[in-house]
């Protein structure tokens, strides 16, 4: 089945296309919020929702990212109201940002109040948010939070985009890929001291 970059298998073997969709490039992250599919990647526009019963892109949600650009992580708020983003772009909505963004799920508007920024060479690969919404771990292959050393790996205050000072593991490598359970935070990449 014809199915560029996306595709719904349902456990009977059933395939739903996504061809409507004309992704160009590689999808990276996926998150969902009951029938509405935000789809993170390489290709042009680099975020989009789709709604899963329809296959079709949902319009009100259009948010521009842009720069070097692509989007590797997602994570939602539990109220399903926020979609924080990460990866490689330098602005959202026109706004300069560096790899890291909220997004309002309603209408794709930038949340004004979160500008954290990493490293102007450095990438978001993974994020974890906390079961109350108050904290964003973000990893990857960057070196500094807000222009301070935070090696690879570092939380953030969601109500404002402060960096949370007391948790700085210090990894000597870049992040892959981040899990939460309650209060424990598994990190996987390519690191060999912490």
């Amino acid at each position: 089945v014809a199915s560029p970059n996306l595709v719904a298998i349902h456990p009977d073997g059933e395939i739903d296309s996504f061809t409507d969709l004309n992704l160009d490039n590689a999808v990276n992250v996926l998150a969902l919020s009951g029938t509405t599919l935000y789809v993170g990647g390489d290709f042009s526009p680099y975020l989009i929702a789709v709604d899963t019963t329809t296959k079709r892109p949902i319009d009100t949600f259009t948010p521009t990212v842009g720069g070097r650009t692509f989007v590797t992580s997602m994570a939602l708020s539990p109220s399903g109201d926020i979609l924080y983003i990460g990866g490689d772009f330098t602005a959202v909505e026109g706004v300069s940002l560096s790899n890291i963004a909220a997004i309002y799920t309603a209408d794709g508007s930038l949340v004004s109040t979160f500008k954290p920024k990493t490293d102007s060479s450095g990438y978001v690969r993974s994020m974890a948010l906390s079961s109350d919404g108050s904290t964003l771990y973000v990893g990857g292959a960057f070196n500094t939070i807000n222009e301070v050393t935070y090696n690879y790996l570092a939380a953030i205050n969601t109500a404002d985009g402060t960096v949370i000072s007391s948790f700085n593991p210090n990894l000597n490598g870049y992040v892959n890929a981040l899990a939460l359970s309650g209060t424990t935070l598994y990190v996987g990449g390519g690191f060999t001291t912490i």
